[in-house]
C-alpha cells in the first residue's frame, strides 16, 4: 500500500484513508453476497418458517398469559408486536375481527383465510378475556438480515481501522528508524547511513540529514588533510631551517674561539654566516606568506586597477632588481587600455617569489626574457630563465609555487609554470574588463 501513497504527509493519510475505506467497502459487499447466498440457503430449508412462527406463537402465548393480556387490550398486544419485529397480528374472537397490529386487515376471520391462504399462520391463544384466533404473518428473513448486516457493517469497520492504524504504523516506525539514526549522528558515529524512504517530508527530512553526514565526513576529512599538510610543512620547514642554523652556530664558534688564520679567512666565515642568515630569512618569509595565504587570504579583497597604473611599477623593480644581481633582462611588450582586479599586497609577493627563484637557479649567462600582453581579454605575463643548476628536496620546501598559485587564484586569476631544454618558463593570466 506503502508504494502507491506519493506527495506530503496530508496527501498520504487522505490517500490511506480512501484506501482504507474502499477495502473495507469491498470487505462489507463481498461478506454481505457470501452470506445472503448462505442465509437463503438455510432459509430454504422444510421447516424453517414453520418452526419460526412456531416460536412466535408460543412467545405470545407466554407473554399473554404472564400478563394476563385481554384480547382487546391492544396496547399491550402492540407492545409485544414491537418486540418481534417481524410480525404482524390480527386478533379473531366469534370469527369478527378484535386487533389488528398493522397492515391489511379483513372484518372476519373465514376472510383473513382466503385472503392469506398459504402466507402466515392462524393459531389458538388463550386470553384472560377467553380463547381467540390469532394471524401471524411474519418476515423473518428481514430480522435476520438486519442482524447479519450490523455484523457485516462491524466488520467492515474494523477492517477500515486495522488498514489506517497499519499505515499510520508504518511511518511512526520510520520516524523512529530516524529517530536512532540521528542519535548515532549524534553519538559521533557519521558512518552510520540515515535511512531515505519514500518522498513526503520525512524522506526529505532523511535525505537532508543524510546530506549533512555526507558533509560531516568531508569536512572532517578535509579538516584532518589540512592539519597532515601543515605539519609536514612545520617538518620539512624544521629540517630546511636546521640545516643553516647548524652552520652558522659551527661558523659562529669558529669566529668565537678564534680558529681562523687571518682576516681573510675571518671575512670568508663572515660571509658564510651572511648567507646562512639570508637563506633562514628567506624560508621564513616563504613560511610567513604560506600561512598568511592560507589563513587570511578570503578577507582580503582585490580592487579594480588600471594595468597601466599597477603593473609597470612592479615589474620595474622587478627587472631593476635582477639587473643588480648581474643578471641581463630582455623586457618585450605593450600596455592595453584595461582593467584587472588586483591586490597589491599580493602581486609584490608573487613577483618576489618568482624573483627569488630566478636569483636562486636561474644562469647570469644567458639573459631572462619577460614578455607582457593582453589576449582574449586576460593580460598575461611570462618568464623565461636558463636553469643553472636542479632545485634538490633539501633546498626547497616547495611552498613558492604553491603559494603563487594560491595568490593568483585569490585574485581570479591562474599560474603555470613548465620546464623544457633546461628552460624554466612562469606564466601569470590576469582576468581584464
Amino acid at each position: 500500500m506503502n508504494k502507491l501513497l506519493r506527495g506530503n504527509l496530508t496527501q498520504k493519510l487522505v490517500e490511506l484513508i480512501v484506501l482504507s475505506a474502499l477495502a473495507a467497502v469491498a470487505v462489507f459487499y463481498a461478506l454481505n453476497w457470501a452470506i445472503d447466498k448462505g442465509f437463503e440457503t438455510y432459509t430454504d430449508l422444510p421447516g424453517f418458517i414453520d418452526r419460526q412462527y412456531d416460536k412466535a406463537a408460543n412467545s405470545l402465548q407466554s407473554f399473554v398469559s404472564e400478563n394476563g393480556i385481554a384480547m382487546s387490550d391492544g396496547q399491550a398486544l402492540g407492545d409485544w408486536v414491537k418486540g418481534e419485529k417481524a410480525v404482524q397480528l390480527h386478533v379473531f374472537h366469534n370469527k369478527r375481527h378484535v386487533y389488528s397490529s398493522g397492515g391489511e386487515s379483513y372484518a372476519t376471520e373465514d376472510e383473513e383465510k382466503e385472503a392469506n391462504s398459504g402466507v402466515g399462520r392462524f393459531y389458538t391463544i388463550h386470553f384472560s378475556d377467553g380463547r381467540a384466533s390469532v394471524f401471524l404473518y411474519g418476515s423473518f428473513e428481514y430480522k435476520f438480515y438486519i442482524y447479519i448486516e450490523l455484523a457485516v457493517f462491524g466488520v467492515s469497520v474494523i477492517v477500515f481501522f486495522i488498514l489506517l492504524l497499519f499505515g499510520i504504523r508504518n511511518r511512526i516506525h520510520y520516524i523512529r528508524v530516524l529517530e536512532n539514526d540521528i542519535s548515532a549522528m549524534e553519538g559521533g558515529d557519521l558512518e552510520h547511513p540515515v535511512t531515505v524512504r519514500g518522498d513526503d517530508e520525512l524522506g526529505s527530512l532523511a535525505k537532508r540529514l543524510e546530506f549533512m553526514r555526507l558533509s560531516l565526513i568531508m569536512q572532517g576529512e578535509t579538516e584532518r588533510a589540512a592539519m597532515q599538510a601543515n605539519r609536514n610543512l612545520v617538518t620539512e620547514m624544521s629540517h630546511d631551517l636546521r640545516t643553516p642554523l647548524t652552520s652558522m652556530l659551527l661558523y659562529t664558534q669558529i669566529l668565537q674561539n678564534g680558529k681562523y688564520k687571518n682576516e681573510e679567512e675571518m671575512r670568508t666565515y663572515l660571509s658564510k654566516i651572511y648567507s646562512r642568515a639570508m637563506q633562514i630569512k628567506s624560508q621564513s618569509d616563504s613560511l610567513f606568506y604560506h600561512f598568511l595565504v592560507d589563513g587570511s587570504a578570503n578577507a582580503v579583497a582585490s580592487c579594480e586597477e588600471d594595468l597601466k597604473a599597477v603593473f609597470p611599477d612592479v615589474l620595474s623593480d622587478f627587472v631593476c632588481s635582477l639587473e643588480a644581481k648581474g643578471f641581463k633582462v630582455e623586457t618585450t611588450g605593450d600596455w592595453p587600455e584595461a582593467k584587472s582586479k588586483v591586490n597589491i599586497e599580493y602581486l609584490t609577493r608573487i613577483m618576489d617569489n618568482l624573483l627569488s627563484n630566478i636569483l636562486k637557479y636561474a644562469d647570469k649567462g644567458v639573459p631572462v626574457r619577460l614578455l607582457f600582453f593582453y589576449k582574449d581579454e586576460q593580460f598575461s605575463i611570462e618568464l623565461y630563465n636558463k636553469i643553472v643548476k636542479r632545485r634538490r628536496s633539501s633546498e626547497s620546501s616547495h611552498i613558492g609555487v604553491s603559494n603563487v598559485s594560491q595568490m593568483m587564484e585569490r585574485m581570479g586569476g591562474s599560474y603555470a609554470y613548465a620546464e623544457a631544454d633546461g628552460v624554466f618558463c612562469s606564466k601569470l593570466l590576469f582576468p581584464c574588463s
